[in-house]
């Protein structure tokens, strides 16, 4: 025979062993949740828990404490004899008891006159400050030519779409006073720390970085209750972290806050730091959150545009930035070419083209390399960059239909995680070229050749598919 052990966690000795303060108590007596916070709040040296022991479905005689109450109806009997159980008439629906409705109303009054009493210390705050002080506080004041802005300070040379990224950062924390925010643990790799504008906290509540210490959900979840408050603020971390946070992220697509998540290390490209660091399918869990608005740049023009664009359209918006360098976009191109806003455009096209080439983010380069090999073999390419499929989808059918046209059926897109989606832009009859499994630790260029991401490689798929 076998002897079946039984484990059962203590979470009090667990929490002892750390050194904190245990109370334990009945959580259905009110009193002794009073008497634990009073305890917890004159409690110094040690944070403290508090442990409620309760019964799910209280007061129901047959039912309390089964699974049968969590989710189904009493049932007529058993709903009137919880209504005995509990001191009520059995034939009560919904009873609120004198006493409960007095104390109820009294605290509604206090709550008043608290409010009342802050919005007249507030009025006399706001009554020294000058006009343009007091337009901070109603809402985040975004220039109108951001952009324009942004574009001064893009650098010139192959940069790092999160390095770029931080540049621009540095120039919205300039102009916009009503931007902030903080990385988990990571701003370092991130660039997101705002130079010269102090740490939030205690000793500066002014100050405009936040360090969150290695919690991504918490994060996530405390930039939500920002975005409450007329401000614009950013949380970052790596890409493949944001798992953590989706729940964080779901909501603020639910809310419709306007804030700005900063997921970096964006691909396989991250290297050695292995599969568990490489982002895979988290594109694909953006692209399927309703309401949030997804941008993977480019190049820093690319960066500098998404930016402009993130500060100053509704709702959540994440920006996927690389670790490694990418080259900039032709003048030309970004003078009479580039429109992020727009979700995708035309970067380059010949006439009476039978191949259009789509490339997000650091895998638009494959996509012009590639389409100049292709040239030089006579074939007719057009090359889209996509930054952001949400975008797109907003433009008018004309619109779409002029970047993408229905007459060219020969499609492919490019991009470094899974392919889930794509068949959306590239029809059932177009190539998908990405990872649709995990990455490997190794040097990024040699991931890149290995997983087909060069021009050479993505020239040599192209030409099989087109054959």
């Amino acid at each position: 025979g076998s002897t079946e052990l039984a484990f059962t966690e203590d979470v009090a000795a667990r929490f002892r062993a750390y050194g904190w303060n245990v109370i334990n108590i009945n959580g259905q007596c009110v009193k002794q949740i009073r008497a634990a916070i009073s305890l917890a709040k004159v409690t110094v040296g040690k944070p403290t828990i508090i442990i409620g022991k309760t019964t799910i479905g209280y007061g129901s005689p047959n039912k309390a404490g089964t699974s049968d109450i969590h989710g189904a109806p009493l049932g007529e009997d058993e709903l009137a004899a919880t209504h005995v159980a509990l001191g009520f008439d059995k034939d009560a629906r919904f009873v609120v008891p004198d006493d409960v409705r007095a104390f109820v109303n009294k605290t509604i009054e206090a709550k008043k006159a608290a409010a009342a009493e802050w919005d007249a210390k507030f009025a006399e705050f706001k009554a020294k400050l000058t006009p343009a002080q007091a337009a901070l506080l109603e809402k985040p004041v975004v220039p109108a030519n951001l952009l324009e802005e942004l574009l001064k300070v893009v650098p010139e040379k192959a940069t790092a779409s999160r390095a770029s990224s931080g540049v621009m950062m540095q120039k919205i924390a300039e102009l916009v006073p009503q931007f902030w925010g903080g990385s988990a643990d990571l701003a370092p790799s991130n660039k997101t720390n705002l130079k010269g504008l102090g740490d939030f906290g205690p000793e500066n509540w002014l100050g405009r970085n936040i360090h969150y210490g290695v919690r991504e959900l918490g994060m996530g979840f405390i930039t939500n209750g920002i975005a409450l408050s007329n401000t614009i603020p950013f949380s970052a971390t790596f890409m493949v972290f944001s798992d953590y946070m989706k729940p964080a992220i779901r909501l603020a697509a639910l809310m419709k806050l306007h804030q700005i998540y900063v997921f970096t290390h964006d691909s396989f490209q991250v290297g050695e730091d292995g599969p568990t660091h490489e982002p895979v399918e988290q594109l694909a869990m953006f692209r399927s959150i309703p309401g949030v608005t997804v941008l993977r740049p480019a190049e820093s023009h690319e960066v500098a545009a998404a930016w402009a664009t993130a500060m100053q359209i509704e709702g959540p918006v994440i920006l996927c930035l690389t670790r490694q360098n990418l080259a900039n976009l032709p003048d030309d191109v970004v003078k009479n070419k580039m429109d992020v806003a727009k979700g995708a455009y035309v970067v380059s096209s010949d006439d009476n083209f039978d191949l259009i080439l789509i490339g997000s983010g650091s895998e638009l380069e494959c996509c012009t390399g590639a389409a100049e090999i292709l040239r030089q073999q006579g074939k007719k390419v057009r090359v889209i960059s996509m930054p952001s499929w949400e975008l797109f989808e907003k433009q008018s059918d004309e619109y779409k239909k002029s970047v993408l046209p229905c007459c060219c059926k020969k499609r492919i897109s490019v991009e470094g995680g899974s392919t889930f989606g794509w068949t959306r832009y590239i029809g059932d009859e177009g190539l998908a070229i990405g990872l649709d499994h995990f990455g490997d630790s190794a040097p990024a260029g040699f991931l890149a050749d290995l997983y087909g991401f060069t021009a050479a490689k993505v020239a040599e798929k192209a030409l099989a598919y087109l054959k």
